[in-house]
């Protein structure tokens, strides 16, 4: 009787036992893509908490979260890859899949998921549903939860963050290793690019103790947060740096000696430099600082401080404290030795010993970053110098472009000031933002929520937004270069207002006419570019308003035959488009259709002239019309419904 006391004990204390579906969040040593693992899709797996069959009312499945499913976003997209850490646009507006363990036992549950991005776990909730994709052979399926991201829902998250390059690279090519790559990553996609923007204890990539930190120079901690800028010269008044706006392209006359000591102020620094001294013309601004020992830190010595001059009139006295600026210490998660470790921030440090180690202060003085693109290559036009390598990494010097074309290797910070769209949000193509967690969250009946898994082991990290057009180029990226002249740009395209645009939208480049100016509406002008507005009235010779702006716009609209800059600026003209059109089904059931026409306004074409280097308005040509047979058994067949017509769009 004792016994069958003690084993009805038994029994009853395990069938009580809680079985969870949320696991604590542990630490994952895989950088990118994990083990999908057995398990993958229905039923439960070992280890997974199921408790055997005897009282099936109790047992509930662990759901587990194992990876995001690659979408097909572009020509670099390897659509169906299951991935571990995952980076999209953050304006991707497709379906997006998280596979897991035992997702198909929530079918009955009304579901989202939860990515909570970035330091302050900023969290965001997508609706989601259970569907199955393709498994790891043809013959299987998995189980999936689906999320539609039609509507965009992470656009408007701000990239906060920038990504570090933690590839392996040998530049002189003598690593036969195919793993290890001879030329930096451009694609601010790959996987091996990380998102430094989360707390320690959200890194599945630390390798350390929580308490100690990531510290020491063999700790790994690729997302854990750190932030620097590039920056130029430092005023001596309140040490504050410059943030470089200018290419290491020259301007205006091609020659990068005769750019002005102002604009050359504005330019990017070298990642490698050559020498601790940076040069602008015949000053040189020397590198210098040591350590005192009485208050524990790296100071500047007070002899490179140096007045730059433009003509006879002084421009300020600047420091040059390195390329790069560390903001927001405090927050930062990596420390001290492992600034230089195999996941650090910089290569070197100019300069200073290993004194006491790193310090705030000694932070302000890297060079040789990981930040991503380490190096990059420009399109310029013919005879323009700019500074370059053939390897990169190598410290740059003045190079001329030979023909129109791509660059050798210039320094990072020239595509990132480059891909900058506003200054306002300061968002440039190695900008991101990357989830903490992710979180499968159901709704219960009465509103309640209720976390069915949390994990900080897969990631998903947003980029620049990204617009393609039909030949899969980003148009988005390429529309926005920013430049200070035309040279600074592609052989086919011109600088103005700042962007480099294709001569396709943009007819001729101000450097191509002989007067340009800044007059206001009113006054007298000859050429379009003597007006702020680059609107010149031929017929009046008077500056006329273009605002596109104001509500409501104002167009300068130019009459057929003037002079244009592009076709914004051309007066518009009615177009008329006809599309077939479904109309509904006939008394047989069969489509029905009919040819409709719309007319509309769009702005002329403004085109250049043989031998003309002027754009000429001109009326925009009217679009080819489809040919409609009513008695053509197949004339429904190219149909599309009248919402989807683009004039009603």
């Amino acid at each position: 009787m004792k016994k069958f006391l003690l084993l009805l004990l038994l029994f009853s204390f395990y069938s009580c036992e809680d079985i969870s579906g949320t696991r604590p969040l542990e630490t994952l040593k895989d950088d990118v893509v994990g083990d999908i693992g057995g398990g993958v899709g229905n039923g439960a797996v070992p280890g997974d908490g199921a408790i055997g069959n005897e009282d099936p009312e109790l047992v509930e499945a662990k759901v587990e979260i194992r990876h995001l499913i690659e979408p097909k976003i572009d020509n670099n997209s390897d659509g169906g890859t299951y991935k571990r850490k995952l980076t999209i646009p953050k304006n991707y507006d497709g379906l997006l899949y998280l596979a897991g363990i035992n997702i198909s036992t929530l079918s009955e549950k009304n579901l989202k998921v939860r990515f909570k991005f970035g330091l302050d776990s900023s969290p965001i909730d997508i609706p989601a549903h259970i569907s199955t994709a393709p498994g790891l052979t043809p013959q299987t399926s998995v189980e999936v939860l689906i999320m539609d991201m039609r509507s965009a829902p992470f656009d408007k998250v701000r990239l906060f963050y920038d990504l570090f390059d933690y590839n392996e690279y040998d530049f002189g090519n003598s690593t036969p290793d195919p793993g290890v790559l001879s030329e930096p990553v451009q694609f601010n996609r790959d996987d091996k690019l990380f998102c430094r923007g989360l707390r320690l204890e959200h890194d599945p990539t630390f390798n350390g103790k929580l308490a100690d930190g990531c510290s020491e120079a063999n700790d790994t901690c690729k997302f854990a947060y750190a932030k620097i800028l590039d920056k130029g010269l430092v005023k001596s008044d309140w040490l504050t740096a410059i943030l470089p706006t200018e290419k290491n392209v020259a301007s205006s006359t091609g020659v990068l000696s005769d750019d002005s000591n102002e604009l050359n102020l504005d330019r990017c620094l070298p990642d490698n430099p050559s020498s601790a001294q940076h040069t602008i013309g015949s000053t040189t601004f020397p590198f210098s600082a040591s350590f005192n020992s009485g208050l524990s830190k790296w100071e500047i010595v007070g002899g490179s401080l140096v007045e730059l001059f433009e003509g006879t009139t002084s421009l300020g006295e600047y420091y040059y404290q390195g390329p790069y600026q560390a903001i927001n210490l405090n927050k930062w998660e990596v420390k001290d030795s492992a600034l230089l470790g195999e996941s650090g921030i910089f290569g070197k440090f100019l300069n200073l010993n290993s004194v006491a180690g790193v310090d705030s202060t000694e932070l302000q003085f890297g060079a040789q970053a990981k930040l991503f693109p380490l190096q990059t290559k420009l399109s310029l036009p013919k005879d323009v110098e700019y500074m370059g390598s053939a390897i990169p990494g190598d410290p740059k010097s003045i190079q001329t472009m030979g023909s129109n074309g791509e660059s050798l290797w210039m320094d990072g910070c020239n595509e990132r000031i480059s891909t900058m769209l506003n200054d306002y949000n300061g968002e440039h193509v190695g900008s991101c933002n990357v989830t903490a967690t992710v979180e499968i969250v159901a709704i219960e009946d009465d509103g309640t929520e209720k976390i069915i898994d949390a994990t900080n082991e897969v990631k998903l990290q947003l980029v620049k937004p990204e617009t393609l057009n039909t030949d899969g180029e980003n148009v988005l990226l390429s529309s926005f270069q920013s430049c200070s002249s035309s040279s600074q740009c592609g052989s086919d395209e011109c600088c103005m207002n700042k962007r480099c645009w294709s001569k396709d939208i943009v007819s001729q480049c101000v450097e191509d006419l002989p007067t340009y100016g800044n007059n206001l509406p009113g006054d007298s002008c000859q050429s379009d570019h003597e007006c702020a507005s680059l609107c010149c009235n031929q017929a009046s010779g008077k500056c006329a308003v273009h605002d596109t702006l104001s509500d409501p716009q104002v167009f300068c609209s130019k009459p057929s035959g003037q002079t244009c800059i592009a076709r914004e600026w051309c007066m518009k003209h009615p177009v008329t488009q006809c599309y077939i059109v479904n109309t509904g089904f006939d008394a047989q059931g069969q489509k029905t259709c009919a040819k409709r026409c719309y007319t509309f306004e769009k702005h002329g074409d403004c085109k250049a002239s043989a031998g003309n280097v002027m754009g000429i308005c001109q009326p925009p040509e009217q679009p080819e019309q489809p040919v409609f047979n009513p008695d053509d058994p197949n004339r429904c067949d190219d149909a599309i419904d009248p919402q989807d017509v683009p004039i009603n769009n």
